[in-house]
């Protein structure tokens, strides 16, 4: 008598089990295979969930931004490309990236949102980006860099309610904080330390209100700190953007098993890892601004891969 062909290896998850990965995906867009295998309660590998949502056609996609360059913005990058297209890389040499960005303790950052979704619903509500703040706790990090040198990773603290401003103040980041708190404390020695005068480097940084408010354009110009025309919406072509991306790379494995508790915590362990970056690489995408110009311009002042 002869066997009938088996149908394949048994499934390790029932239906039931199937039914609740998908329900757990749709309930939480956001949650990565990790977090889904450990809400199921199933004592089974990562990766065998992560083959189950595929199958019911889950994906990992980037959250479609709500709001994207204008043509005015666009029109903009371009004209600033077109400027800046004769610079050589020893005049980015010369030039001081600085940024803020936040570390969340719930594991999803500032860089661009991912949700699991199945295709053809990016267009939902809940699956765009609304860059809306975690619920969890999260610490606000400063820094600048240039060809050779780097500041230390700078904690932002958060604002008490007794410093409270006007109604509305929402407690973030403001003009006073700017300047008392990371310009003069941390920028301040790091431009005494490189090897030119101040005034032969140009700072780049993008149009946050506090960095074109009155106060810290006056305590610019008592410095003698010098600021390159920054155009709008254009975070790709800032390198130390690709720096966050890095650090927080670093952090999402450092914390992987274990989610930071304390504002201290994540300080200790993100300057561990700041210092630990590949400066040689970094500073390697200074001279790479030439490149970047240069995709600007081929992009007409679109987005670029950067």
């Amino acid at each position: 008598m002869q066997d009938l062909p088996r149908s394949g290896r048994p499934s390790k998850l029932s239906s039931k089990d199937k039914e609740n990965i998908a329900l757990l995906i749709e309930n939480d867009p956001d949650a990565t295979i990790e977090e889904i295998t450990e809400r199921s309660g199933l004592h089974v590998s990562e990766r065998l969930v992560g083959n189950e949502a595929r199958s019911q056609g889950y994906r990992s996609f980037i959250a479609r931004r709500q709001e994207g360059l204008s043509p005015i913005h666009q029109m903009k990058r371009l004209t600033w490309a077109h400027q800046m297209s004769s610079w050589e890389v020893s005049d980015w040499r010369k030039c001081i990236f600085t940024d803020e960005t936040t570390y969340s303790s719930s594991g999803h950052q500032g860089g661009p949102r991912r949700v699991r979704r199945k295709a053809g619903t990016g267009n939902q509500e809940r699956y765009q980006d609304k860059q809306q703040h975690s619920n969890r706790f999260s610490t606000g990090l400063y820094a600048a860099i240039t060809f050779g040198y780097h500041t230390p990773l700078v904690y932002i603290r958060q604002r008490k309610p007794s410093e409270r401003t006007s109604p509305g103040d929402r407690l973030g980041l403001n003009s006073q904080q700017f300047v008392h708190e990371v310009l003069e404390p941390y920028l301040l020695p790091f431009l005494q330390k490189l090897p030119s005068q101040r005034e032969e480097y140009l700072l780049a940084e993008d149009g946050l209100g506090v960095h074109r408010s009155i106060l810290t354009t006056n305590f610019y110009h008592s410095q003698h700190i010098m600021k390159l025309n920054w155009p709008p919406k254009s975070p790709d072509m800032n390198p130390i953007e690709n720096v966050w991306h890095m650090l927080k790379l670093r952090l999402k494995r450092r914390f992987r098993n274990k989610k930071p508790r304390t504002v201290d915590e994540v300080m200790k362990v993100a300057g561990e890892e700041w210092e630990g970056l590949d400066w040689d690489r970094i500073y390697r995408m200074i001279d790479g601004m030439p490149r970047r110009i240069k995709a600007l311009i081929e992009k007409e002042g679109a987005r670029t891969k950067y």
